[in-house]
């Protein structure tokens, strides 16, 4: 491996953790407020059970709105910089990994430690649909890099602002179809189909990284 290729791949490291970083403090925000807002509540049950919902959520929201402005943002900058395009497309996966292993993480545990076996099941299945948002998000974010930053920035407010009511309709009232679903698909099939869409949407991403250019 050469200079080059570690130093793109330590840059995009040091982006997902920085960007795991903003949604952790978010969600460190969310507990305080649920503390605040549950006071009259069994608290050791209502804030885990909140964190482990609206948060699951968390992992293929923000990895997808994050893949989104990749191209127009980072990649862009890391190409005038002097990487290569591999490079980025595989520092691109790592950033995404990054968010997706620690948020998975973190979701899964507290969901061990405080709750039952259905929200580290759940914790695993958002994972492994964030590896799905993460490419869609890359595709989208190259198909509208030509129409400027702004774009992006308002289709990322709008999955924002979907994810959130979607996050809180399942939390306040009780709504867990969606996330029941999601839970309950069978461990094994559901990787593989995961997989395999992902890789499908994986090799369109290298086709359209290809051709990026510095702007």
């Amino acid at each position: 491996m050469s200079n080059l290729s570690k130093r793109t791949y330590k840059y995009y490291f040091l982006n997902g953790l920085k960007s795991y970083g903003i949604v952790l403090l978010i969600e460190l925000v969310l507990i305080v407020e649920w503390i605040l807002i549950g006071s009259d509540e069994d608290l050791t049950d209502y804030v885990p059970r909140m964190f482990c919902m609206v948060c699951g959520l968390f992992t293929p929201l923000m990895n997808g709105i994050y893949s989104m402005y990749g191209p127009s943002w980072y990649d862009s900058l890391t190409l005038s910089m002097g990487a290569r395009r591999k490079d980025i497309f595989v520092g691109q996966i790592i950033r995404q990994l990054i968010m997706i292993v620690c948020n998975t993480a973190v979701v899964a545990l507290a969901g061990s430690l405080f709750l039952s076996k259905f929200f580290v099941l759940y914790a695993y299945s958002t994972g492994l649909l964030a590896l799905l948002t993460g490419a869609a998000g890359l595709i989208v974010g190259y198909k509208l890099r030509r129409y400027g930053k702004i774009v992006i920035i308002i289709i990322a407010f709008g999955c924002a602002i979907l994810g959130g009511s979607i996050g809180v309709s399942a939390a306040v009232h009780g709504n867990i179809y969606l996330l029941t679903s999601i839970a309950s698909i069978s461990p094994v099939i559901f990787p593989i189909i995961i997989v395999l869409i992902y890789v499908v949407l994986e090799a369109w991403v290298y086709k359209l990284s290809k051709t990026m250019m510095v702007r």
